[in-house]
């Protein structure tokens, strides 16, 4: 699917419970610690995804928006 045909809908700050952000896989064990994050949820062709990220030191680099127009645009 072409970035193009996403159409953003919502980003919420969270506060996830565990290391899986709130994807926990059956049979896998999570650090229980409050892990600070993002919920992005995005649509395509009628239906909704979400991207659940972290954000904090030592996670990642943390990316700033390049452009709101129509939603978030981060660059690669």
């Amino acid at each position: 699917m072409p970035a193009e045909s996403l159409i953003f809908v919502n980003e919420q700050a969270v506060r996830w419970p565990d290391t899986s952000l709130g994807c926990p896989e059956p049979g896998k064990m999570y650090a229980k610690v409050i892990v600070p994050g993002h919920r992005i949820t995005f649509a395509y062709n009628g239906d909704d995804y979400e991207v659940h990220t972290a954000s904090g030191p030592g996670i990642g680099k943390h990316l700033q928006p390049a452009s709101r127009e129509r939603g978030l645009a981060y660059p690669r």
